[in-house]
């Protein structure tokens, strides 16, 4: 069977799956590393437009804005609010449906998702009636409580329709999946979980033999989930809410509240994380060609927001004075090029120890990530010279200002700079300062279309901000 596992496992991570196999493990590290993931977590969630607005939508929703006292309109302050963590879990189990329901919408995957998606509320709000943190990683280990048989309906599997057949005619899902795939959705499961390193408490609920209270709570809410379809709470066994009582070692009537108040929030989970079709199966009812071609649309990003410009420049000022906030400003001050003033790419790059290397440290927006590592010169060779005259100006400049310019303008390296098929550019500059020395470079671009005063007036405004409140900080820092 572990052979027959590894083909299924193979094939959902190479074939059909790459790009999740890929973020799944990349945004696991990003939890495993809460203080250096800020400019990491930033960068995942700006990539896609429309992951960047469930984001901030879901961080202003009644499930989360309890922790803020003004509406959060920043990724970097959604995760210096919530917290790293708590932000790539969100991102986590958002890319995970995402890609799930983007191979198929058959009934059987709406089931298993819808399923896992009630398990998964159920289970954080119950969790944080007694633990208030790690309620994010309770959420994605309900969620992906059948992760095995979610990732094998959505592959379209012309196997699928026997396998429907037993299960419908009476045979147990695990039995029936063994016999008809070579292994079963648990062994499937565990398996994904290990490939993309989804943590121990995903593993634990996998194997079907829970230890820890956060798994066996994740049990119980599953088949609390499995037993009460639709939305009404009224029918819990009773059973199931004394086993919660127990476990959690609060009273049944509190477990039932909590019950009632999960379920209630529902429906703007599912609307904010955008998944309006898994509600629809969870109140079993058809989801219509109407809503389709809502959840198919994709947030088209704005040129300019001026609005936006204004309070991701007013989070900046707002953040404690403290050596400790250099991360966050960088990622408000690229999230503030990026969304703000409409550029295309932002990254901040910064110089080796002995001044000879300029190499990218963090970058938002829409670009490749090759390119972005490829953002490495040596300029004491005499990479890319306006590199280094700007740091030496210690001025903004703006590349390309009397008209685009090619790659042999930029000189050695410079055809590094460039994106697929782009044979032009314009892109702002400036030097990052800190304690009166040249630590690195700010650069912007906008490969899509043509860049105005107006566009590098606002990047001097974002460039001088972060200035600012790298002085104020460096000096709360010190008075400390």
């Amino acid at each position: 069977m572990a052979a027959e596992t590894q083909v299924w496992v193979d094939r959902i991570n190479e074939e059909e799956m790459p790009l999740l196999a890929g973020a799944a493990r990349r945004l696991q590290a990003v939890c495993a590393d809460d203080a250096s993931g800020l400019a990491e977590i930033s960068e995942v969630i700006l990539a896609d437009t429309a992951m960047t607005t469930r984001v901030l939508k879901l961080a202003n929703s009644s499930t989360y804005h309890t922790a803020a006292k003004m509406p959060v309109t920043t990724v970097s302050r959604a995760a210096v609010i919530l917290g790293v963590q708590t932000i790539a879990h969100m991102c986590l189990s958002m890319r995970i449906l995402d890609d799930l329901l983007s191979h198929s919408q058959q009934q059987p995957l709406l089931r298993v998702l819808a399923l896992g998606l009630r398990t998964a509320v159920l289970s954080r709000h119950l969790w944080q009636l007694v633990q208030p943190r790690h309620g994010e990683e309770v959420f994605i280990a309900g969620l992906l409580h059948d992760l095995g048989e979610a990732a094998y309906f959505s592959l379209g599997d012309p196997d699928s329709e026997i396998l429907l057949d037993r299960m419908v005619a009476g045979q147990e899902r695990e039995q029936a999946a063994l016999e008809v795939l070579g292994t079963s959705f648990g062994h499937l499961g565990k398996a994904l979980a290990q490939s993309w390193g989804l943590g121990a408490l995903v593993g634990e609920v996998l194997t079907g033999s829970p230890l820890s209270p956060q798994a066996r709570l994740i049990g119980l809410c599953h088949q609390v989930a499995e037993q009460t379809p639709g939305l009404n709470m009224t029918a819990t066994p009773t059973h199931l809410m004394q086993a919660m009582s127990v476990l959690l070692g609060v009273t049944v009537a509190t477990v039932e509240t909590a019950l009632v108040e999960a379920q209630q929030r529902m429906p703007e989970i599912c609307q904010d994380m955008g998944v309006d079709i898994l509600l629809a199966e969870m109140q079993g009812r058809a989801f219509s060609a109407a809503d389709r071609a809502r959840a198919g649309q994709k947030v088209v990003r704005r040129p300019q927001d001026p609005a936006l410009q204004l309070n991701i420049l007013r989070e900046m000022t707002s953040l404690e004075h403290s050596p400790t906030q250099f991360n966050a400003l960088v990622a408000m001050t690229l999230e503030g090029l990026y969304r703000g003033v409409g550029l295309d790419r932002a990254l901040v790059a910064v110089l080796s120890s002995d001044a000879r290397i300029l190499s990218a440290r963090s970058a938002v927006g829409l670009y490749d990530p090759m390119w972005r590592d490829a953002f490495r010169f040596d300029l004491k060779a005499g990479e890319v010279p306006i590199f280094q005259e700007t740091l030496l100006r210690r001025q903004p400049y703006w590349l390309g200002e009397d008209g685009p310019c090619g790659k042999e303008r930029l000189g050695a390296g410079g055809e590094r700079l460039f994106g697929q098929h782009q044979s032009t550019l314009q892109a702002f500059l400036a030097p990052l300062i800190l304690s009166g020395r040249a630590i690195g470079l700010i650069y912007a671009d906008c490969p899509s279309g043509a860049l105005s005063a107006e566009d590098f007036a606002a990047f001097k405004f974002f460039v001088y901000q972060l200035q600012q409140s790298l002085v104020l900080a460096r000096a709360g820092g010190a008075q400390a």
